[in-house]
């Protein structure tokens, strides 16, 4: 570890072990910087101040502290965010700001604040960080158009910038039909510059370009640092997604899973979607919209809580089931026998399933095609006593990225989720359903 970085581990934060950082650890700092292209001291406290004065207010909203360290003398060349209870820190080193523009240097802490805020899709399902992608994301969909939304004259000059790069007339035409209005085509311009030049320092060979997309597609989505194009790509995606981004809340977070897909469906909406945008979406080259597990449909209902004397036989309300459906009963109590039957009453003798009470049993079944109920019976054995019968219903809905060439209109299907039903589905089988992401 860097002497330096050392120091800021001690004074700065317990530990930087569950900190991000903007790009992977690096020998950059032995390297002299360049001649041109860097800021100094005084612009690298302009940039932090206006990134303080944006979202001061915003973390106090969250019950948190925005704390930017400014570590003009540190040589790393990266910057740091970490959390320390309600502290939420942000390294910005003087070594990274040597080596890249003013706009360059804005879009690192704001990818260093995305962390913070940036919301699904996390590093972990129980992390506290978006990805780094994510951030990457959330730092021009969000925070660049904050920071500059009207520094109009500034903006403007981007144009010219955009054109000279390799690829810039027709990103130009994709910030033109992605925005309608001047001033936001304006600062379409200025963040894809931006991003261009931090995707040149993220590069250790080929330069990234504008025009030379990262074509990969991953099996699942990742949340380690991408390439230098996936990430220039990203920036780009985020500067062309034509969405708005909202400050009161830190989307999928407070759901328990924050990589699932509950997560994901909260934080639809800041986002755009490849499915159905053809620009802005997160690149496949780290995001890829079908790696979410299916939620698993269920629900919980108490029968009846009954007393059953020996030997009596005790006949209940049957349970309306669904083809192809997976049903679970369970019997707690004491000593009693269940017994099972779709569509006919059991008796002792005939029964699709027998579970007896003691120690907890359960009977597993899936609906047989054609079954339209299912038929319980209690019968009581020797140390009758209070039982306590259980019925859950488990099924699977579908993740379909189709969703928008589903049937019919959308309906509440789960946990307030939106479905339709797949194309030659059933609206009554919880198995056709496909979920709105």
């Amino acid at each position: 570890m860097k002497p330096s970085l050392l120091l800021a581990l001690i004074f700065l934060a317990p530990s930087l072990v569950i900190g991000h950082e903007f790009m992977p650890d690096n020998d950059l700092h032995l390297d002299p910087p360049p001649l041109t292209g860097g800021i100094d001291e005084d612009e690298f406290n302009i940039v932090i101040d206006r990134a303080e004065a944006a979202y001061n207010k915003v973390f106090d909203a969250f019950g948190a502290r925005l704390i930017i360290h400014r570590l003009w003398n540190d040589n790393t060349v990266n910057a740091q965010a970490f959390q320390n209870g309600m502290n939420w820190n942000v390294n910005m080193f003087g070594g990274l700001a040597r080596r890249v523009s003013s706009d360059a240097f804005a879009l690192v802490v704001c990818h260093e604040v995305g962390h913070h805020l940036g919301g699904a899709v996390f590093s972990g399902p129980q992390d506290w960080a978006a990805s780094e992608g994510q951030s990457d994301y959330f730092a021009t969909i969000s925070c660049a158009r904050k920071l500059w939304a009207n520094d109009r004259e500034i903006n403007d000059r981007a144009k010219a910038e955009l054109l000279l790069l390799q690829g810039g007339s027709a990103m130009k035409k994709n910030c033109d039909e992605s925005w309608s209005n001047i001033k936001e085509r304006q600062l379409c311009y200025r963040t894809v510059v931006a991003g261009k030049g931090l995707g040149d320092l993220l590069s250790r060979s080929r330069l990234p370009e504008l025009d030379t997309p990262d074509t990969s597609k991953v099996q699942r989505t990742s949340t380690a640092h991408p390439g230098a194009q996936c990430r220039l790509d990203t920036y780009v995606a985020g500067a062309l997604c034509n969405t708005s981004w909202t400050d009161t809340l830190i989307p999928g977070k407070a759901v328990t899973d924050r990589t699932g897909l509950k997560a994901m469906i909260e934080a639809k909406p800041y986002a755009c979607h490849s499915y159905k945008d053809k620009l802005g979406f997160r690149p496949h080259c780290w995001f890829n919209p079908d790696d979410l597990s299916s939620p698993i449909i269920s629900s919980s209902e108490l029968i009846e809580e009954i007393e059953l004397s020996e030997d009596e036989r005790k006949n209940m309300e049957s349970l309306q089931v669904i083809s192809g459906e997976e049903v679970n009963i369970s019997v707690y109590g004491n000593s009693a026998h269940l017994y099972l039957r779709f569509d006919v009453t059991p008796t002792l003798d005939e029964y699709d399933c027998r579970a007896r009470s003691i120690f907890g049993k359960r009977c597993r079944l899936a609906v047989p095609e054609g079954a339209e109920e299912l038929n319980i019976m209690l019968h009581g054995r020797r140390y009758g006593g209070e039982v306590d019968l259980k019925i859950t219903r488990e099924s699977e809905s579908k993740l379909c990225r189709n969703y928008e060439d589903g049937n019919g209109s959308p309906f509440p299907c789960y946990d307030g989720m939106s479905c339709k039903v797949i194309p030659g589905g059933q609206a009554n089988n919880p198995g056709d359903w496909c979920v709105d992401y």
